[in-house]
Formats: C-alpha cells, structure tokens, sequence
C-alpha cells in the first residue's frame, strides 16, 4: 500500500470516528433532554459506551462506562460554579467557566479509558486531553452567553439548536482524540503484555 492511500485510508477513519462521536453527542441531547439542564447523568453513557466500543471492548472495560458518570457529572459541577462566580462575561462569551468544565471532562475521560487501556494513557497524552476539553467547549460559552441573555428577557429561536451542536462538537473533538491516544499507541497482545 502506497503512503498516499495509507494517508487517505487514515484520514477516512478519523472522519469516520469524528462522525459517530458527533451523531452521539446530537443523539444524546435529543434522547435525553434532561441533559440540557444537566441533571440527568444517564447523559454521559452513550459516548461512554461508544468509547468503550472503539477503545476497549473487553467486558471489564464497562468499568470505564459506569465511570463516565461522575466525570460528566463533576465537569458540569466545575463549569457551573465557576459561571455562578462571575457576574460580567469574558468579552461576548462566558468562556472560562465553559473551557474549565472543558479541562475537567477531558481529564477525567482520559483518566476513566485510560484505567482500562494498556499500555495506559501517558501524563502528557492526559494533559492534551484536557487541553483539547477546553477548546472544544468553546462553543458552549456562545451558548451560556445566549441563555444568559434569554434570561434576562431576550429570546433566541435557535438556542436549543447551540447545546445540541456544542455538544456534538464537543464528543467529536475529545472522542477523536481519545481514539487517537488509542490507535497511536495500538492494541495490546492477548496475553496482556505491554507492548
């Protein structure tokens, strides 16, 4: 095989794997409106079980699933309290509360798969994850500026359609990359070994 149709072969299941993650993140705000107010933890298991899917598939894997929880959980807790400590937006966008919930999820998966992968998710590669959880929560501080703003008497028509596709953006971009820590490193022998 030649290195351009390796190159593009690369490229297709990248695209491909962006492309569940977003479905997932837009399935999961549709199925689970709650999730919108972020009280409903069920929330976080459908990435978590595509993650499971693409990374692990080993049935003590599912540890990294039920894990998942209080990582969604613990992400919107840092998000939501930072936002409740400031009064005035950061330029047009609220979004240091937004990319600290960002830092935090991103952290927290890579920790979670990381605890079923071998070999397991270096520091460096932890803290890229958390690094890429913060940029790609930037999109929500367009949608909390928004919510602010509705709150205050303004409406906005498409505000729900902004969770949804943050939401979308935000699992494509992290769980990318979280497939990406896994197929740089590839699979590990059946026997257990590192490799």
């Amino acid at each position: 095989m030649s290195r351009e149709e390796q190159w593009f072969l690369t490229l297709v299941e990248y695209v491909s794997v962006a492309a569940a993650f977003a479905v997932c993140g837009w399935w999961s705000q549709q199925r689970f409106p709650q999730g919108a107010d972020h009280k409903d933890a069920v929330f976080a298991l459908p990435f978590a079980a595509l993650c499971w899917l693409l990374f692990s598939r080993k049935v003590w894997g599912i540890l990294s699933v039920a894990l998942s929880v209080p990582v969604y959980l613990g992400a919107w807790w840092a998000a939501k309290t930072l936002e409740f400590g400031f009064d005035v937006p950061f330029g047009d966008f609220y979004v240091l509360p937004m990319c600290v919930g960002g830092f935090a999820g991103g952290a927290g998966l890579a920790l979670v798969f990381g605890i079923v992968r071998r070999p397991p998710v270096s520091y460096l590669e932890s803290f890229g994850a958390s690094l890429v959880g913060a940029v790609a929560a930037l999109p929500f501080g367009t949608w909390l500026t928004v919510e602010v703003l509705t709150l205050n008497g303004s409406k906005d028509p498409h505000q729900p359609a902004r969770l949804l596709y943050s939401f979308a953006f935000w699992q494509a971009v992290v769980g990318t990359y979280l497939y990406a820590i896994r197929a740089r490193t590839g699979r590990p022998p059946e026997t257990g070994q590192h490799t």
